[in-house]
């Protein structure tokens, strides 16, 4: 079986980073005699999380120089806080060792965990219509997710969690959420001991076997460690405790009970009034209503229309004459427009496209999974080009942290800033790798969110964002710079980040063919497609195929439903309604579905970038509305 481990230091250990270091590299390496063919171990401390896993024996991991980056990253500052460590050492029982996602550490519904031993009816918490992870541990975060959200104390939930999984399981668990961790076994295969520090507690050490505590013992020694007397978690032993403080007690319920929701008005029951042709409130920017009730959106024909086939054709002609290498690079960000747009470019239009992706840090596991179904059975090559992913999370952390001070809804994009970059990356590799074009497939026609620069005071009307004049980017930069003044806590490390994501955004040269602008764009079709043909993964519950590869759609579409009272599912059924897609009344039907929050989704990103959920959705239920 596994080996795991998690070594719980509190805030007073006075350890640097090279002894945390030579700690870990030794853990590793005794958990490598119960597997060799996987390991990986997490760092945590004040709602960060580092972690690296590999297919290969943690003594090829910690020789190699990838172990020294990620050691430099997580303990840049061991001595701001408690600082838990787990680890994991693989021996294949479920789960191809290949397959990144089915190595541990695990990192799901806001833990990052380890597990030793075989579930043998994980399915049974899945949906039944979705596929089932191949991952047996991935059924711990999911059970005991759900009974610290309906309540129930630490030890009842994790009590809870035994009972619900069959098999031998063994776990350590960090919630990221609430900096905790959780300790259970129902085989007795898991042995702890009380770590002491000048005769002062500090922490404690947990392992698979009582013979690899003791060789961890003088490793400890070394560094002035003492440890206590070995306890066995006997079959059905649970316990919790706080990271920051090994003594502090885990209050029961008081500090997992879900976020209260009744400060959040039912937009069934909110005073909005909608345009009587499309849904759009009047709580949308620059919208105007006349004596019939209909928005100046659907008086104006603002939607933008498709233009010429023709057009298309002619550039994609030129594309079609390179036969002998890939013709054009094609944006992906792993959602449904994008995916759909690269069978259309392979099995419509004849283009041999190369597949491009920018992970900033919130393209979700789903995303690059449907985008790796789409690709293989297309054969098309995929790049990714990854940014340094922990430091795009900490400006995302800084710039949320420093909205919630001051929150303003023109500020709200800022959030996303990270990501602007792509479009950078796409110029360049499409001159490194030669090809002519560069294709989008933005959904530009429906899926318009025109109001986000809107609360900032600029009316896009049909525009995208690098079509405004220049007049009026000025006066978007004005807006910025205004809010940075009035709050300073902007003013971080973020903010040549954020400049660099506006200058890729309105100042950057896009040249690109925009593939929906000129083919219809029918959901029934794409989704069918996807689904039917590439076996498209939708998230459990979810009753939507949009924004489900970007990680940060769930936060800022909560935080506009609270204050506004609609999402950007409003905008887009009205743009549907007006181009005669579907009516009224099934709009309203399904914004009443897509607008409710997916409170797992927004758990699982605020713990990602280190953000306290109780705090963050007080903060935003306490921001006045608009209606």
């Amino acid at each position: 079986m596994c080996g795991i481990f998690c070594l719980s230091l509190d805030a007073n250990h006075n350890l640097d980073a090279a002894i945390l270091t030579r700690l870990t590299r030794e853990m590793l390496l005794i958990a490598e005699r119960r597997g060799r063919e996987a390991a990986g171990v997490c760092t945590y401390q004040n709602g960060r999380t580092f972690y690296i896993k590999r297919p290969s024996s943690a003594s090829a991991i910690v020789r190699g120089p990838e172990f020294a980056e990620f050691s430099q990253k997580a303990f840049v500052n061991p001595d701001n806080g408690g600082v838990a460590i787990i680890g994991h050492a693989r021996l294949v029982t479920n789960g191809l060792r290949a397959f990144h996602d089915n190595n541990q550490p695990f990192d799901d519904k806001g833990f990052v965990g380890v597990h030793n031993g075989v579930i043998v009816n994980h399915s049974e918490f899945f949906a039944p219509d979705l596929p089932v992870p191949e991952l047996d541990s991935l059924a711990i975060p999911t059970r005991l997710r759900h009974h610290l959200d309906a309540g129930n104390s630490a030890e009842d939930a994790n009590v809870a969690t035994l009972n619900d999984l069959q098999g031998v399981v063994s776990y350590l668990m960090v919630d990221t959420v609430f900096g905790q961790i959780h300790a259970a076994s129902n085989n007795g295969s898991l042995y702890e001991a009380r770590l002491m520090r000048d005769g002062a507690p500090v922490g404690r050490i947990l392992m698979s076997e009582r013979e690899m505590l003791r060789l961890m013992e003088a490793h400890l020694a070394s560094v002035g460690i003492q440890k206590g007397d070995v306890r066995r978690y006997d079959p059905g032993t649970v316990d919790s405790w706080c990271v920051t403080d090994d003594q502090k007690a885990i209050k029961p319920a008081a500090t997992t009970k879900p976020v209260d929701l009744s400060a959040l008005t039912d937009p069934r029951k909110a005073e909005l009034r909608r345009c009587t042709n499309c849904l759009l409130p009047h709580t949308m920017p620059f919208i105007e209503f006349d004596d019939a009730g209909v928005c100046n959106w659907c008086r104006n024909s603002l939607l933008t229309p498709l233009k010429e086939r023709d057009e298309l054709d002619a550039q994609l002609e030129k594309l079609r004459n390179i036969i002998d290498r890939p013709n054009c690079l094609m944006a992906v960000s792993g959602g449904r427009d994008s995916c759909y747009g690269l069978h259309v470019a392979k099995t419509e239009l004849g283009l041999n496209p190369i597949a491009f992706t920018y992970d900033w840090g919130m393209v979700t596991d789903l995303a690059r999974r449907n985008t790796s179904r789409v690709c293989a059975k297309l054969g098309i090559e995929h790049i990714i080009v990854s940014a340094d992913i922990p430091r795009k999370q900490e400006n995302i952390r800084k710039n949320i942290e420093a909205w919630l001070k001051r929150p303003e809804l023109g500020m709200v994009p800022i959030f996303t800033a990270g990501d602007k970059q792509f479009y950078q990356h796409a110029n360049r590799l499409q001159k490194e790798l030669d090809v002519p074009a560069i294709i989008f497939c933005e959904n530009g026609r429906y899926e318009k969110t025109w109001f986000k620069a809107g609360f900032a005071g600029i009316n896009e009307g049909n525009r995208r964002l690098w079509n405004l004049s220049m007049i009026e980017k000025f006066r978007y930069m004005s807006y910025y710079a205004g809010q940075f003044l009035r709050n300073p806590a902007y003013l971080n490390r973020s903010l040549l980040d954020s400049i660099e994501a506006f200058i890729s955004s309105y100042f950057l040269k896009h040249d690109y063919i925009q593939l929906f602008d000129y083919i219809p764009w029918e959901e029934e079709t794409v989704e069918r497609v996807l689904i039917d043909e590439y076996g498209f993964e939708v998230p459990e519950g979810c009753p939507t195929t949009w924004r489900i590869g970007d990680g940060t759609a769930p936060f800022y579409n909560f935080i506009y439903r609270t204050v506004a009272g609609f999402t950007e599912f409003d905008t887009f059924r009205s743009n549907q309604i007006r181009d005669g897609k579907i009516t009224r009344e099934f709009g309203a039907e399904r914004i009443q579905i897509e607008n409710e929050p997916r409170m797992d989704d927004l758990r699982e990103y605020l713990a990602t970038v280190g953000v306290n959920f109780d705090k963050a959705m007080t903060r935003i239920l306490s921001i006045p509305r608009r209606y």
